[in-house]
């Protein structure tokens, strides 16, 4: 199997290649070329009906399915349940000063913004409610936010 792995990986030249590496690369190209469509103000990227999205990922996506494997990182502990949630690089390239508070603490998988503004594009309102949260954390707020998550999750206009 790990030969398997090793074969697979190589590049045309017989260097190693981190596939996930590559298809970041990609991701990232196509997401530069798509910020003419963005929907979002500020760095913030997001295409209302992406048509790089399909019917299963949407469906995936609709129920934040995709976040499962960041329960992984939960376990490890590079990231909380509930905190800000981790901008692109290429996002936070654009950061302006008084942005970067919102990297004093781990990130999170939910947080304020995904209760209360999810649909909303506005970039500083994210970051307000980021930092929000960061000035006023209490476990009943984490606790508020978690079943403000799964409540989110369930609404008829999903995740």
């Amino acid at each position: 199997m790990i030969s398997l792995e090793v074969f697979f990986s190589r590049g045309s030249h017989g260097r190693r290649q981190n596939s996930q590496s590559r298809q970041q690369s990609e991701w990232e190209a196509q997401a530069r070329a798509g910020r003419a469509q963005n929907q979002r103000e500020g760095p913030i990227f997001k295409i209302v009906g992406d048509p790089r999205i399909t019917r299963v990922g949407g469906f995936i996506r609709r129920y934040s399915l995709d976040e499962l494997p960041q329960l992984w990182n939960v376990l490890r502990g590079d990231m909380s349940l509930v905190g800000p949630r981790p901008h692109p690089v290429d996002e936070v390239n654009h950061y302006e000063l008084h942005h970067y508070r919102r990297l004093d603490v781990k990130p999170g998988i939910t947080g304020l913004w995904q209760i209360t503004a999810r649909h909303c594009a506005s970039f500083e309102l994210n970051m307000h409610l980021d930092l929000t949260y960061i000035e006023n954390w209490s476990l009943r707020l984490d606790l508020h936010i978690l079943l403000g998550t799964i409540r989110v999750l369930f609404a008829p206009e999903g995740a």
